[in-house]
């Protein structure tokens, strides 16, 4: 969460990371300021397309290393391509779009603080030695690194009470985690029937499988979806509808219930819910 905070201040332009489960995502570092350089365990993509889908699940299912389908296929009917995972195993080759983000942003850079790394697996190492060349790199690893030498300062500590220590000399506080989960809701239309569709979406747009079941009720009918995509069909959409939200449940998120109004929605109309939970003391703190 320090990391989140040095972003919002301004200090922190980007991150690159060799962890795949996530975590920095999830803790509000904003995607296009980020380089996952080994994949994330949540993301899978559309081989065929390379439409990216986000779940609050680990979409990795084979257990041969080299083997990356998921099962799973592209929701677009146009598509139907099948899903792989973004995982990157040892022999495998990185994701250059990805790579080249970083590799971007290190000849921007500075200042190149490596946290946490060997510094022996390139080419994630030759990520800060870019910046060495007419920069700044500060090295927080326990052990020695080949970039040692390199660095402007080296500190053999634990990179949890390094950064500590840093936000405390910027005068910033460290934010507490919050989960924000997201909804968008658009109106369609088909030869004989309108429609609902319900997706939940990361920060960014992408679509995220956050929801295990949704209740539609409309005039004392309600009607259950519980496989996605999530749509609720009708002769007409119009009018009121109650919606109630059943999370895949990992943080232990109750069900929310959303009031969807619909009196003037044409076909294409679309709604977005932001929902912000503290895992703490297990309560939603905004739903909007």
């Amino acid at each position: 969460m320090a990391f989140v905070k040095l972003v919002q201040e301004g200090l922190l332009k980007f991150l690159v990371s060799q962890n795949v489960d996530g975590l920095h995502r999830k803790s509000g570092i904003p995607p296009e300021k980020l380089s996952e350089l080994h994949g994330n365990t949540n993301l899978e993509k559309c081989k065929k397309c390379t439409k990216e889908y986000m779940r609050d699940f680990r979409v990795r299912t084979s257990s041969s290393v080299h083997k990356h389908e998921t099962g799973r296929n592209c929701d677009d009917p146009r598509c139907r391509g099948k899903l792989k995972d973004t995982i990157i195993n040892f022999g495998e080759n990185l994701d250059e779009e990805i790579l080249d983000k970083a590799f971007e942003n290190a000849a921007m850079a500075d200042l190149c603080l490596a946290m946490g790394s060997s510094l022996r697996v390139t080419p994630a190492a030759d990520i800060p030695e870019i910046v060495s060349r007419k920069g700044r790199l500060v090295i927080v690893n326990l052990q020695k690194t080949p970039l040692d030498s390199k660095a402007e300062l080296t500190i053999h500590a634990f990179c949890d009470t390094v950064m500590e220590k840093l936000v405390q000399k910027l005068e910033l506080d460290i934010p507490q985690f919050r989960l924000f989960r997201r909804l968008n809701v658009k109106k369609y239309l088909n030869d004989k029937k309108q429609g609902l569709y319900f997706q939940g979406v990361d920060v960014d747009g992408l679509p995220f499988s956050l929801y295990k079941k949704i209740e539609v009720r409309h005039r004392a009918k309600t009607q259950e979806l519980t496989k996605e995509p999530f749509k609720f069909e009708a002769e007409s959409i119009s009018g009121e509808y109650t919606v109630k939200l059943h999370f895949q449940g990992h943080y232990e998120e109750p069900q929310v219930t959303i009031q969807l109004n619909t009196s003037n929605w044409e076909d294409g109309t679309e709604a977005n819910f932001l929902m912000v939970y503290n895992p703490f003391n297990k309560v939603w703190e905004e739903v909007s």
